[in-house]
């Protein structure tokens, strides 16, 4: 094959990106690690050779999750016992098919702890299947339909992988390492006790879904939040455009792009842009009073955001689902430091203005920082510091070079 058929160009770099066939992973998606058109489509034929594998692998998860599903089901103890005969059956049958029958049964068999990779796969789909065995990666699909709310799917979600980094299924967790674990997580993942106690009700609900014992979760105690670095690294002309490339390029996620554009042009918090309104007449965004914004602000729409402002009013998301899409973005995808989060952008936007010598108190007005002094406070704004704020923000140029060169001739 000479075209270009399941190939993407993503910020620069080849993917192989094909839909999978009755799967709720709709996508196989792989980065062919270059930027080079002729060894993409070399790497993407060497894909294609295997493909039939990756299908069979596919078709053999949903054979083994539609076989579980069946067994919960089952309340009749007879049809249970005769199910699991026949889930037997298909283990036995999967050991042939590998060729590690010897190692199972019979005198050659192996105790389980010490079996290599392929003799364990008919023993866990037999557990999997009959319920012994729970795989977060094969039942987290499944319960995460369960939860109605999308900030709380995206949070619970989030909760599991970080815990998979460290045990693969529930059966490895007991109470000892589940405390473990709830006592390391604020620290290993820079993040608040708050936000760890929201991942240890993701835990519970999940274990409630497993019908297993939730308990392990249960009477522990988690750390204070750890002492957070306070300065923020603003983000560079070059990383805003890399980062907004990227995300355009999300086929899943395309609002990503339109928030991060609308942060880098308004210095708005994740929050405020999940709650701002566009006024197209006035050509106006509205943030409306929240925890952070003391009071309803409005700035002059950014002639670059017009098209996402009205792209959002349709498709916005909730403060949690910004951020967390975000972190995975610049993190896990592109690999940026921790020193610089969503929040950054905020920081970027007061250095535009700084840089284009906009006076202090228009900067205040634009981020709703307190105007100290009295008569700016209560005389200085109205519609003639709209207006001048406007010419202020459209200064605002992200195709410019880096700190260290911009605005100089």
């Amino acid at each position: 094959m000479s075209d270009k058929k399941y190939l993407k160009l993503l910020d620069g770099h080849w993917y192989f990106f094909r839909r999978l066939p009755n799967t709720k992973k709709r996508h196989h998606k792989v980065s062919l690690k270059t930027k080079s058109l002729k060894v993409a489509l070399q790497r993407r034929n060497k894909i294609l050779a295997k493909w039939d594998e990756i299908i069979v692998d596919v078709h053999e998860a949903q054979a083994v999750m539609a076989l579980r599903e069946k067994y919960i089901s089952t309340v009749n103890p007879e049809e249970k016992e005769h199910l699991r005969d026949l889930i037997q059956g298909d283990a036995e049958q999967l050991a042939v098919d590998l060729g590690v029958q010897h190692l199972l049964v019979g005198p050659e068999a192996i105790p389980e702890e010490h079996l290599p990779t392929e003799a364990r796969k008919p023993i866990n789909f037999y557990k999997i299947a009959t319920n012994q065995l729970n795989p977060f990666k094969e039942i987290m699909g499944t319960w995460l339909k369960t939860i109605a709310h999308k900030g709380t799917r995206s949070d619970y979600r989030l909760a599991v992988e970080h815990l998979m980094e460290h045990v693969a299924c529930a059966e490895e967790i007991n109470h000892e390492n589940a405390a473990t674990f709830l006592k390391a997580a604020p620290k290993l993942y820079n993040v608040a006790k708050s936000t760890v106690q929201k991942w240890q009700s993701a835990y519970i609900n999940l274990w409630k879904f497993l019908g297993k014992d939730y308990g392990v979760w249960l009477n522990h105690s988690i750390p204070a939040t750890p002492e957070k670095e306070k300065s923020r690294e603003a983000w560079e002309n070059s990383e805003v455009r890399h980062l907004c490339e990227t995300a355009r390029g999300n086929n899943k996620k395309p609002w990503l792009y339109h928030a991060i554009n609308i942060a880098a042009h308004t210095g708005a918090r994740a929050d405020a842009i999940s709650k701002c309104e566009y006024l197209p007449a006035k050509q106006l965004v509205l943030f409306p009073k929240s925890k952070w914004e003391k009071r309803d602000r409005q700035i002059p729409m950014h002639l670059k955001i017009k098209d996402s402002l009205t792209y959002w009013m349709g498709n916005r998301r909730e403060q949690n689902t910004i951020s967390n899409a975000f972190t995975r973005l610049k993190k896990h995808q592109l690999g940026y430091p921790d020193s610089k989060v969503f929040h950054s952008f905020r920081n970027t936007f007061i250095q535009h203005l700084m840089f284009n010598n906009v006076p202090d108190h228009l900067i205040s007005t634009a981020v709703g920082h307190k105007i100290d002094t009295m008569t700016r406070g209560r005389y200085g704004g109205g519609q003639a510091i709209v207006s001048t704020l406007k010419d202020a923000i459209n200064l605002i140029d992200y195709s410019k070079p880096d700190w260290d060169r911009i605005y100089i001739n």
